[in-house]
């Protein structure tokens, strides 16, 4: 049961560095998919003169997504990050792949998930969750426990909102001044790299919504660098891809604490995900003590 716990907080702490940036999306419109597919067919060719400057404000891109934002009510949503950390001197590599499938209305949550600290065994597990209560499997023992535990339950919670898009309009606005907005095909292609002190208020937001205790954290942290690739559909809003890069050191009593972080998130099957059934089997598993 320790080992299973402590399996828990590296999935705990690998979920926090990548959940409060979360934010691609697909979107499942047979027209769009089919002008995503072209779309992709063109990407790849920047001699199609494909690419040219916005038509479109932030402030009305912004707008825009966040409009869109509130019909979405359930999806898929495929996460990859990768973690490198030097803490008091000592580095860590975390990688991470979650594959969760997520309804609003009601919440009901299902993740399949794989974490490797490299050095260490990797471990995959499963969970369900809604408002209530939440369940977790690990590849430990394959048997499945419902936890009590506030940390993980608050962090883990905060999956259903990498379905949630309102940050992406709330980034673009912070950083407006300072970011890029072009044209290619089907899609707007939004893109920031710097060290704004309301990139960092934003990510703060985002984060602390998850892990409130990393409060401190966030004083004593100084933002090296912050980069981010939005493609929004030009028809949908919603956005297409992401990819977000983050490297940044907090300095503590003890020592600075570095870490570079890659997120890509890619949604799939918005607003068409079938009711999420929690098997009795796991409704009825037995308290992880």
């Amino acid at each position: 049961m320790k080992k299973i716990k402590k399996i828990l907080m590296a999935l705990a702490i690998c979920s926090v560095s990548f959940i409060a940036v979360g934010c691609s999306s697909k979107s499942d419109n047979d027209n769009n998919n089919n002008n995503n597919n072209n779309n992709n067919n063109n990407n790849n060719n920047t001699n199609n003169n494909q690419k040219k400057e916005n038509t479109i404000s932030a402030e009305e891109l912004s707008n825009k997504i966040l409009e869109a934002s509130k019909a979405v009510k359930s999806t898929k949503v495929k996460v990859q990050s990768k973690v490198k950390s030097d803490i008091f001197g000592k580095g860590a590599t975390c990688n991470s792949e979650i594959e969760s499938t997520i309804s609003l209305e009601p919440l009901v949550v299902k993740l399949e998930g794989k974490t490797t600290i490299v050095g260490q065994k990797s471990s995959g597990y499963n969970m369900y969750f809604n408002e209530e209560d939440m369940y977790f499997q690990s590849s430990f023992d394959k048997k499945w426990y419902k936890i009590k535990d506030g940390n993980f339950k608050n962090v883990f919670g905060k999956q259903k909102d990498v379905g949630n898009l309102a940050t992406i309009p709330e980034l673009i606005k912070a950083v407006e001044k300072n970011i890029s907005i072009v044209e290619e095909g089907s899609n707007y292609v939004v893109t920031y790299s710097g060290k704004d002190e309301t990139a960092k208020q934003v990510l703060e937001k985002a984060s602390l919504s998850i892990q409130p205790t990393l409060a401190k954290s966030f004083e004593n942290m100084t933002l090296e660098n912050y980069e981010v690739k939005y493609i929004i559909d030009k028809t949908t809003f919603y956005p297409v891809d992401c990819e977000i890069k983050i490297k940044a050191t907090v300095k503590q009593e003890q020592g600075s604490v570095s870490f570079d972080s890659e997120t890509k998130l890619t949604y799939s099957d918005i607003n068409k995900v079938e009711p999420i059934k929690i098997p009795d089997e796991v409704k009825n598993a037995p308290e992880m003590k």
